[in-house]
């Protein structure tokens, strides 16, 4: 009896030990606020479990969607997941006013860091406006600007591989992303989301960096649909996919035609995927657009959020966020001249 107390004690004693000495592994998690010309803004920091000030870390933006917060992309998107499994640092910010392009008096309620939250079946249940997307954005590129500079303060970063992505709403920011923040941002992703005509004719004359981009359409979505203008459920003024990759296809200087090729569905009832890929661009970029079959407006390897009869089907055959990020890992910012 003595002698198995006293095993005890030991065992019990190496337990504690160890937690002091090698503590097991875990992601962090953690909420901030960034300030932009005072006002308050909040963003969600996903640290990987390996986590250390030793290394410098990758960083991916994920931008939420309309009438969404970063609580909602994060959990739909099983990012964290992915960022775990590959080591990087995941930043999901919240829009001022629910979304990332509407003018800021257009009536839309606030959810996001501060306020009510508000479904995307309110959104789904208001007439379209012109100015929904495609129009007129908010300025939100200080924002983008001051959140970098926090985040690179305050953690060890590689600046040479910074990214953004993005669903719906959030994919038309990562466009304009693309544009006016190619010093900074290497690479971007964009889900459920085209190319507003007005963005590519401000776009058009920008070509000092080839900006890599990765896009994923569903070729049924009720709610950006795949064929851009020629419906008018969400707004008036998108180019279709094909042609949204076309256009920043020129902006990459990269070849006139595409390669094909197609991802067959691992299951039964599973999605067909179309590839098209511009790969031999300017500074190694390149342009790829994943057109999924019968697909809806949901994430790819994602949260089947809303029934299928809003939205459409989740394909389940793909992960959309390790696509992303291998992706973004094969592009890091080209070196200076």
């Amino acid at each position: 009896m003595k002698f198995r107390r006293a095993i005890t004690i030991i065992m019990c004693a190496l337990a504690v030990a160890c937690a002091f000495c090698a503590p097991a592994a875990r992601a962090q998690d953690r909420e901030e606020v960034v300030k932009v010309n005072g006002s308050p803004r909040t963003i969600q920091v996903h640290l990987p479990p390996d986590y250390s000030k030793k290394k410098r870390y990758p960083v991916v933006l994920v931008l939420h969607g309309l009438g969404e917060d970063a609580s909602f992309i994060a959990r739909i998107s099983h990012f964290n997941k992915t960022a775990d499994q590959f080591g990087f640092i995941v930043v999901y910010p919240n829009s001022r006013d629910g979304r990332w392009t509407v003018a800021p008096d257009a009536g839309v309620r606030t959810i996001g860091g501060f306020g009510r939250r508000r479904s995307i079946l309110d959104d789904m249940n208001r007439p379209p406006s012109p100015t929904d997307v495609g129009g007129d954005p908010l300025n939100e590129i200080p924002f983008f600007n001051d959140l970098l500079d926090q985040v690179e303060a305050e953690y060890s970063v590689d600046l040479s591989r910074i990214y953004a992505t993005g669903y719906s709403d959030g994919g038309f920011m990562d466009f304009r992303l693309g544009c006016q923040l190619a010093d900074r941002i290497a690479a971007i992703a964009t889900v459920g989301a085209v190319l507003p005509i007005n963005l590519a004719e401000s776009c058009s004359n920008w070509s000092w960096r080839a900006m890599p981009l990765l896009m994923l359409n569903g070729t049924d979505d009720p709610m950006v649909p795949y064929r851009g203008r020629l419906s008018g459920s969400v707004g008036f003024n998108l180019l279709p996919a094909r042609e949204s990759l076309k256009e920043w296809a020129k902006i990459n200087s990269c070849g006139s035609k595409p390669e094909r090729t197609n991802i067959a569905p691992k299951t039964a009832g599973g999605l067909e995927t179309r590839v098209d890929t511009y790969s031999d661009c300017k500074d190694g970029a390149a342009a790829v657009l994943y057109s999924i079959e019968k697909g809806g407006h949901t994430w790819p390897g994602g949260e089947q959020f809303i029934p299928v009869r809003f939205i459409g089907k989740t394909n389940d055959d793909i992960d959309a966020s390790e696509l992303i990020w291998n992706f973004f890992a094969a592009h890091p910012m080209p070196a200076k001249r």
